[in-house]
């Protein structure tokens, strides 16, 4: 006949409020939002900071400072919409109306200053 193994006692026990932390997965979408937000928040230091050195700015200085961050908002805008894009597929959750308008308005508007400039030299 075989014998039962014996439990061990467990001498460690652990106490309710001491459990390892877990890592858990970080999807796709919140990744994405984090970078979409904050693609909208340098967007608009960015447009904030060329208007800034466009209206106080004398010099070539200033007019270099504000043309360097137009280009910046040229390149950041496309790429907010395109983060937009992903977090409306990956997430259950529709963003909010007030965000994506948000979105929309300022990664157009350094389009539109571009083209009024190219417009207004030809």
């Amino acid at each position: 006949m075989s014998k039962k193994p014996k439990r061990r006692a467990s001498w460690k026990r652990r106490k309710p409020g001491r459990e390892k932390p877990r890592l858990e997965r970080v999807g796709v979408a919140e990744v994405a939002t984090v970078g979409w937000l904050l693609a909208v928040l340098f967007l608009i230091g960015c447009e904030l900071g060329g208007l800034l050195a466009w209206l106080l700015g004398r010099g070539p200085a200033a007019q270099l400072a504000a043309e360097y961050l137009l280009v910046v908002s040229l390149v950041l805008g496309p790429l907010a919409l395109g983060l937009l894009l992903v977090v409306w597929a990956g997430k259950r959750i529709v963003p909010p109306v007030g965000l994506v308008v948000l979105t929309w308005v300022v990664s157009l508007f350094p389009w539109g200053v571009y083209l009024s400039l190219w417009w207004r030299r030809s």
